[in-house]
């Protein structure tokens, strides 16, 4: 199977500025994606660390351990779908973009009647037969004799978008990560003092009060009885 035929009734002129509109728009849409990519980040990690200065910061509130053990819970969720499904997703609607805008400004060039040299060409392009053993090669060309097939690979063999992570994609798993080890260590920081203060408190007339409040209070000796 060939390319599919170019727009009838054009001028190559009208062609290029065809196919130049539809690479711009594939890399616009490309810059959106990336712009929600870092606002859902800055989302993720703000809400983590947050949570873990709020849990912090509180005066007169500690978790216990059910809501230690709930905020583990939802920080490793937020992991796993942040690191492992919305990331990923992301990287191959990158790929897609990316790769249809090459396609259409390589349908440029094939007017033209030139191409870029091999070094300003992706590395992992195929079209070349040169490249044709490269695994990874997956960037669709006007010059390929079928943009949808893998050449130098079994007959059959189509293109893919690729999975993986990128570079940015494993930096920003990792700062997920390290936020959300953050959020559950706070829970567990702030319930173990808490826990540690309740072994010891004071019964003033009746109201049990924590160690750790006495400081604050002016006491009457005579009104209080210390618990075992």
């Amino acid at each position: 199977m060939n390319n599919e035929p170019a727009p009838q009734g054009l001028t190559d002129s009208q062609k290029a500025d065809l196919y130049r509109w539809l690479g711009e728009q594939a890399w616009s849409r490309m810059q959106s994606r990336r712009a929600i990519e870092w606002k859902t980040a800055m989302g993720v990690w703000s809400a983590l660390g947050g949570g873990a200065a709020i849990v912090i910061a509180a005066p007169s509130w500690a978790p216990g351990l059910w809501e230690s053990l709930v905020a583990s819970g939802l920080a490793i969720a937020i992991v796993l779908g942040y690191g492992f499904w919305w990331l990923p997703h992301l990287g191959r609607e990158f790929q897609r973009e990316n790769k249809t805008s090459y396609f259409f400004q390589s349908q440029i060039h094939k007017i033209v009647g030139t191409r870029p040299p091999r070094y300003l060409r992706p590395a992992s392009h195929l079209s070349d037969p040169a490249d044709a053993q490269n695994p990874h090669a997956d960037w669709p060309s006007a010059f390929d004799e079928d943009p949808d097939r893998v050449a130098g690979q079994p007959e059959g063999k189509q293109r893919e978008l690729a999975g993986g992570f990128s570079y940015a994609a494993r930096v920003q798993l990792a700062v997920t990560v390290l936020f959300a080890i953050i959020f559950v260590v706070a829970f567990f920081s702030k319930y173990s003092r808490h826990a540690a203060a309740g072994a010891a408190k004071v019964t003033i007339e009746g109201r049990d009060i924590h160690l750790e409040s006495l400081s604050k209070m002016e006491l009457n000796t005579k009104d209080a009885t210390i618990n075992p």
